[in-house]
C-alpha cells in the first residue's frame, strides 16, 4: 500500500475538473427544480441488510463501531424504499436517476475534458 495513492477506481477532482463537475451538477439541479422535482439524499453508508438481496462482488462491506455489518450503497433504489418506510411516507414517487451515467464532452475554461462517471443525485417528483 502506498499512502499517497488512491484505491483503484477512485480519483481526485481538483480545480478546473472539480469546477466543471460542479457546473454540470448545478445546471442539472436548476433544471430539475424548475420542473418540480425535489432532491432526495440518502447516506452513502447503509446497513448491509438493505442491499443483501443483490450483493455484488465489487460491493464494499465492513463492520461499524457497534459491530453491525455496513456497506457503501451500490444502488439507491432499495435505500429510497427503506427511507420512505422509516419516515412513513405515503407519497407516490417517480424517479429520475442520473448516477454514473454521464459521458459528455465539456469545454470548461479552455480545458477540454471528458466528464465520465459523474455521480449526480437522485431526484424524486411527488405524484398525486
Amino acid at each position: 500500500m502506498n499512502k499517497t495513492t488512491l484505491p483503484t477506481g477512485m480519483h481526485d477532482k481538483l480545480f478546473k475538473r472539480a469546477r466543471a463537475s460542479y457546473e454540470i451538477e448545478r445546471t442539472m439541479s436548476d433544471l430539475l427544480i424548475g420542473r418540480g422535482f425535489n432532491r432526495v439524499e440518502t447516506p452513502t453508508i447503509e446497513h448491509f441488510e438493505v442491499f443483501s438481496d443483490h450483493v455484488a462482488s465489487d460491493q464494499y462491506i465492513f463492520f461499524g463501531a457497534d459491530g453491525a455489518l455496513l456497506t457503501l450503497r451500490p444502488d439507491v433504489t432499495s435505500q429510497i424504499g427503506a427511507s420512505l418506510i422509516r419516515h412513513r411516507s405515503s407519497h407516490r414517487l417517480s424517479f429520475l436517476i442520473r448516477e454514473r451515467c454521464l459521458d459528455a464532452m465539456r469545454i470548461c475554461v479552455g480545458l477540454k475534458m471528458k466528464a465520465r462517471r459523474q455521480e449526480l443525485s437522485l431526484w424524486a417528483m411527488r405524484r398525486a
